[in-house]
């Protein structure tokens, strides 16, 4: 118990659940920006039929 109890504590699991949560929610954002937004606004009404 000398060392390990001096090391400090671990965050909560809760913490982890969060950031994993952010980081989902940018890369999801990020991924429709790239997909969805920037094309929409580089070619406007110029683009295929089948677009969303």
């Amino acid at each position: 118990m000398g060392a390990a109890a001096r090391l400090p504590r671990p965050q909560a699991p809760e913490f982890w659940l969060t950031q994993a949560l952010v980081f989902g929610l940018l890369v999801g954002l990020f991924y429709l920006n790239l997909n969805w937004a920037a094309p929409r606004l580089l070619y406007g009404r110029r683009l295929p039929a089948y677009w969303p």
